[in-house]
């Protein structure tokens, strides 16, 4: 088994998702039902963070008073991960620059809404 196999296997196994939704934002076009909301969770100003460190944030528990059941990722750079409700990205020297990442929330009541977060890395 190559290296390259074996690392997609560990992906799957201890992040729970396909590494090939992982992408840069910038590479992606998102496809985004016209019938859902987006949101930005950080408001106007992006969050912060210096290169090589790791941004931690967590997403809300709940969006427009539904309980959120899951969140998964749309656009998430490489060396992240989620674990339910928190987001972890290990940053270094190349992502200098602003970041905008994607989620997709599933809502107790079976619909679905997306949100996005803002970093910078300086």
């Amino acid at each position: 088994m190559t290296p390259f196999l074996i690392a997609i296997l560990l992906a799957v196994v201890l992040h729970g998702d396909s590494p090939a939704s992982r992408s840069f934002a910038a590479d992606v076009t998102l496809n985004i039902p016209p019938d859902t909301r987006l949101r930005t969770l950080s408001g106007a100003a992006p969050d912060t963070v210096k290169s090589g460190q790791t941004f931690i944030t967590n997403l809300p528990d709940s969006l427009y008073g539904q309980s959120v059941v899951r969140y998964r990722g749309i656009t998430l750079p490489a060396r992240s991960w989620l674990l339910k409700r928190s987001f972890f990205w290990k940053t270094s020297a190349s992502d200098r620059g602003d970041h905008e990442f994607w989620f997709r929330a599933l809502l107790k009541d079976e619909t679905t809404d997306s949100l996005s977060i803002r970093v910078t890395v300086k």
